[in-house]
Parts: C-alpha cells; structure tokens; sequence
C-alpha cells in the first residue's frame, strides 16, 4: 500500500495477537496509524475507525509541515480534472528508503526529513516565472507520513521537481552519520534476521499526465 499511489494515504490499523512492545514498535515502523491488540472490544476498533477517517478528511493542515491535507489535495485535483487537466501535471511524491532511514535511525530524526522534503518542494513550487511573479495556482499539499502532492503547471512540471530534487539532495548528509554518508547505504535487519543495504533516501515522484 504505500508503494502505490492510489492507497498509500490510506490508514492502517493493525489488529493483532502480538502484544509484546517490540511488536508494537515494529508495527508503528513498518507504518501503521494504529494498533490493537487481541482479544478486542468491537466498539473501540470502531471508535478508532473512526477517528482515522477523521483525521484524514478532516485535517485541512498538517501538523508536521502546515501544508494543506487530503482533504485540500482531493479537492484540488477534483478542481484540475474538471476544468483542463492538459495544463497541469499532477504528482504524487513520498522519499525513498524513508522506512528503512527510520528503521535504522529515530523516528524524531525522520520527522525533520519530512520537514526538511517539505521545505525543498515547497521552495520548488514557489518558483518565480520570468516576470518576477508566482507562478498561480500551484499547489503542494501533504497527504500524510512522506507523503505528498503537487499539482504544477505542465510546462514548469520537469523544474520543479530537479529543484526539489537538488534542495533535499543537498541537505540529505546531515541526516547520516558521516560512515553511512560515505558508504552512500545504510544497514538493517529485515524480518528474515539477514543483513540488507538501504540507499539513501531521495524524493521519489510518479507523475500523472492528462489526469491519468
């Protein structure tokens, strides 16, 4: 679900018999909203439905970065599409390796680079045209976790996200130790118990031309 587009904004609330703590950190890393373990109440799992869907309808900012949430972005796009969807692109982008960096790392330190992807795409899509001015009607909002989503003219689509690209690029070392900067990878444990190599993380973008 959060390799796909289409979901990966989506909730999920784990429901499980594993109880133990390393369970529950496993499962909060792995990027679950939520988790509940068996045997369970069915009107508290109801309840925490619920405040999931409230969450993510109802939160018009993000508390994280103060972009506009899904609801704004789902309203825009909706906008876009029913007028002329050829002038714009929209584009969905999360980072890369980003649960590995947390896997290895702190969930406090992944936080800061949600900001720090934030703060590269928003000064991308704040781009001046040639005569001094905002491009309008761009929009950067953040569905959630690494999530997020722009809508930018079609013809200016390909700079924004270079800029975006070299902004965070440039300000990704300080997030490492100086050997995995090096190394260019970091290090984990899957579930399995082996030893995998995690590249560094870097925005990721699937574009949607034409609304499709």
């Amino acid at each position: 679900m959060q390799a796909d587009v289409r979901l990966n904004h989506i909730p999920v609330i784990m429901l499980t018999a594993q109880s133990a703590t390393p369970n529950r950190v496993m499962g909060y890393q792995r990027g679950a909203d939520d988790y509940i373990t068996k045997p369970f109440e069915p009107d508290e799992l109801s309840v925490r439905v619920r405040a999931q869907l409230h969450h993510l309808y109802h939160d018009t900012v993000s508390e994280l970065t103060g972009l506009p949430g899904v609801e704004a972005v789902e309203k825009k796009i909706a906008e876009v599409l029913a007028n002329d969807p050829s002038e714009w692109e929209i584009i969905y982008v999360d980072i890369a390796n980003f649960s590995a960096y947390n896997e290895s790392y702190s969930y406090v330190e992944g936080d800061e680079m949600i900001e720090t992807a934030a703060l590269a795409l928003k000064s991308a899509v704040q781009g001046r045209n040639e005569a001094g001015s905002e491009y309008e009607g761009d929009f950067l909002g953040h569905t959630g976790g690494d999530k997020f989503a722009l809508v930018v003219h079609a013809s200016r689509a390909e700079k924004v996200m270079e800029t975006a690209q070299r902004i965070f690029s440039d300000a990704i070392n300080d997030f490492y130790t100086p050997a995995d900067s090096k190394q260019g990878h970091i290090v984990t444990i899957n579930r399995q118990g082996a030893l995998t190599k995690s590249g560094l993380c870097a925005l990721r973008f699937d574009v949607v031309r034409n609304g499709k």
